[in-house]
């Protein structure tokens, strides 16, 4: 009787542990726990417009978001070079997304860059984060 107790901890035991590294393992590799699923490439790139929909001069709206990426279809490319463990446990794991377009700056300073190619990190369920860029003189295709 008291080997069974002690077997039956030991296999509690190793069923949480595997339980717990199975998980980080999920969310090492960009598993969206409050969706429960992999974010496509398309989700990525229509997270990253609507993160920055007001510069780009769309409303944001899905409609808006698809018209946007079907007349700009090398507009937008996704990068999900894995993070060092060490990265993605102190900034969480994250894809970026390279958007070029036209800028709707109605003041530009200087009107030979009317272009723009903006990096936007996305988190695994689609919440904009860090975000940098440049003015371009042309646009430029993502892919």
């Amino acid at each position: 009787m008291f080997s069974n107790k002690i077997f039956l901890r030991f296999c509690t035991k190793i069923i949480f542990g595997a339980s717990v590294v199975y998980a980080w393992h999920l969310s090492y590799s960009g598993y969206c726990f409050g969706k429960f699923k992999y974010f496509t490439d398309e989700e990525y790139i229509e997270s990253a417009i609507r993160h920055n929909a007001l510069e780009m001069g769309i409303d944001g709206s899905e409609e808006s978001i698809k018209n946007f990426h079907a007349m700009n279809p090398n507009c937008c490319s996704v990068n999900r070079t894995a993070l060092s463990w060490k990265e993605h446990m102190l900034s969480g794991n994250y894809v970026t997304v390279e958007l070029n377009y036209k800028s709707k700056n109605p003041f530009p300073i200087d009107t030979k860059y009317i272009f723009y190619k903006k990096y936007i990190q996305i988190l695994e369920c689609g919440k904009g984060s860090r975000q940098y860029g440049e003015s371009t003189k042309s646009l430029e295709s993502a892919l």
